[in-house]
């Protein structure tokens, strides 16, 4: 019977700047699970109504660094249940925003 002998080759890790660059993309499914396993719409609103009480930045500004339109933003400031508004653009924007603001 032939020893058949198998060469471990270790597994790369990928580069830090590889993991950022990846993680960071808010195109990335991965990155969009990741972030939405995080935080329920019901939180991003929380957050975005606690940036807002401190007036640390105007709505239109956080309208804009979120990267959507007024009435999308009032209608999902507007809505009460968990995870209402989970296919509003405010939540995707919310999310990536918050994530990077907590870096």
């Amino acid at each position: 019977m032939a020893s058949e002998t198998t060469e471990v080759v270790p597994r790369q890790r990928p580069t830090l700047e590889y993991l950022r660059g990846k993680r960071d993309d808010p195109n990335d499914e991965e990155y969009k699970a990741m972030l939405r396993a995080k935080w329920t719409c019901h939180v991003i609103r929380l957050k975005i109504r606690i940036l807002r009480a401190r007036g640390t930045v105007t709505e239109a500004t956080l309208i804009t660094r979120m990267g959507t339109t007024r009435s999308a933003y009032a209608d999902f400031m507007a809505l009460t249940e968990p995870m209402d508004g989970a296919d509003n653009p405010t939540y995707a924007g919310g999310l990536h925003y918050f994530y990077q603001a907590e870096k």
